[in-house]
């Protein structure tokens, strides 16, 4: 009997592995949504040297072991916060944006005076694409300063342009050639032609040793600059290999522009991968019996205040905040979760006073709460 059972059980194995090797997975813009809003991702890059297999164009399954890769403590590393783009600096600019990133610094400038600047980026997913949709960059002064003082109390400047980023939905098979073109305030102009051929699928080992399926892309790009002189600048074209799981964990290799496939010297690496959650964290206990979503705390509040909410089953969750014209002024959480108690913050201060609404949503279950935000 046992030597039937270990007969079944490898047949059995036998039959199942080249399903699970071989299947093909499809990015699309609701994947793209929540993977990315309110999560904080590592991007590291670096050089590569020695000879590494990328594989090749085809229609069957392949694999690739990356887990070998060192993430150099001398890498460049950046750690990067992509929130939901309602309630940032001018979002009501760019109507399309999902995703935002923001970054404030503040210096003295003497005479007790601080200049703050912050720099907001938007970005948002549509039917055919994610693309970077432009930026906000304020300069202000406090406190406010006297009339003829060197520098403006308040200062804002809007950039929009159309950059595709990828091209959506991404599965195999698929090929896709966009130019796009962005003006500086000072006239400069950038020109960028891109092609995505989708060519590969298959499992992988990141670097770190997670193994997730993947598509395989080849990635060209030129890039033409004019200058405010109308002097033209034609860069050599550049060519990548990309390759994409389905939560948007990716590795890009820079290889040389001949290269189609099988082993080759890669010139770098940039591997980017999810490390947390923005604004929301597990709270340690027992897992609940049932779904929940608690009031608000404080409540009034002004600016910050916590939600607290369980979760009772894996189940995809959405926590949004509306205006009580029923506008959506914040996307708190927009993922995948597993059964645990949560507690997630949402930082007001850019939002007017008043009565707001905020809404759980996981799975069926659907529950709503208001709060009052005071200044």
């Amino acid at each position: 009997m046992k030597k039937f059972y270990n007969l079944f059980l490898g047949l059995f194995v036998m039959v199942l592995l080249p399903l699970t090797i071989s299947a093909q997975i499809t990015i699309t813009t609701s994947d793209v949504e929540g993977a990315m809003i309110n999560t904080e991702w590592l991007s590291v890059s670096d050089s590569l040297s020695g000879t590494h297999d990328l594989g090749t164009a085809s229609s069957s399954a392949q694999s690739w072991n990356f887990s070998s890769i060192p993430l150099a403590p001398t890498a460049n590393r950046d750690t990067i916060k992509y929130l939901s783009a309602a309630g940032h600096l001018r979002a009501e600019e760019f109507p399309d944006a999902d995703i935002c990133t923001e970054v404030s610094l503040s210096q003295s400038i003497g005479g007790g005076y601080t200049m703050t600047y912050t720099i907001t980026f938007y970005s948002g997913a549509t039917s055919d694409g994610g693309y970077l949709l432009g930026g906000v960059t304020r300069m202000q002064i406090s406190p406010p300063p006297p009339p003829g003082f060197p520098y403006p109390a308040d200062t804002t400047i809007l950039m929009k342009f159309r950059q595709m980023g990828f091209p959506l939905p991404l599965t195999l098979g698929t090929t896709h050639h966009r130019i796009d073109t962005m003006t500086s305030p000072d006239g400069e102009v950038d020109i960028t032609e891109k092609w995505w051929d989708v060519n590969g699928f298959g499992s992988m080992v990141f670097p770190g040793g997670t193994t997730k399926q993947v598509i395989r892309l080849v990635y060209d790009e030129i890039e033409t600059n004019i200058d405010e002189d109308n002097k033209i600048t034609v860069d050599p074209k550049e060519r990548s290999i990309i390759f994409y799981a389905l939560d948007l964990t990716s590795i890009e290799f820079e290889v040389d522009t001949t290269y189609t496939g099988g082993p080759t010297t890669v010139k770098s690496y940039d591997y980017d991968v999810k490390t947390g959650v923005v604004g929301v964290k597990e709270v340690a206990g027992v897992i609940p019996e049932s779904f929940e979503l608690s009031q608000n705390y404080p409540n009034p509040f002004n600016p910050t205040t916590k939600f607290e909410f369980q979760i009772a089953q894996e189940e995809f969750v959405t926590l949004k905040v509306y205006d009580m014209l029923g506008r959506e002024v914040a996307t708190l959480m927009n993922q995948q979760l597993h059964p645990a108690t949560y507690q997630a913050s949402w930082d007001a201060s850019t939002m007017p006073s008043g009565m707001y609404v905020y809404r759980l949503t996981a799975g069926n279950f659907v529950q709503t709460r208001k709060m009052l935000l005071t200044k």
